[in-house]
């Protein structure tokens, strides 16, 4: 699968990503995150007629900076 993101994605955790786009506003990131999605049901994934619904999916999100992650007060 050719990347299509200015910025390298990161393992944070198991299975889980966390890819950072620098200046994106939350529509843009939505935009990017869409695209991922497509991509990534598209792709013929050896196997992926085993897995449980027959496809390989994914749940993602997307947060921006600072609207998304303030913090309160102590």
């Amino acid at each position: 699968m050719r990347a299509f993101v200015r910025t390298t994605p990161g393992r944070y955790g198991g299975e889980e990503f966390v890819v950072i786009l620098p200046q994106t506003p939350k529509d843009g990131a939505m935009v990017a995150a869409e695209r991922f999605r497509e991509r990534m049901a598209a792709h013929p994934y050896p196997h992926s007629e085993s897995q449980p619904l027959k496809v390989v999916s994914l749940s993602g999100g997307v947060a921006t900076f600072p609207d998304d992650g303030g913090m309160e007060p102590t």
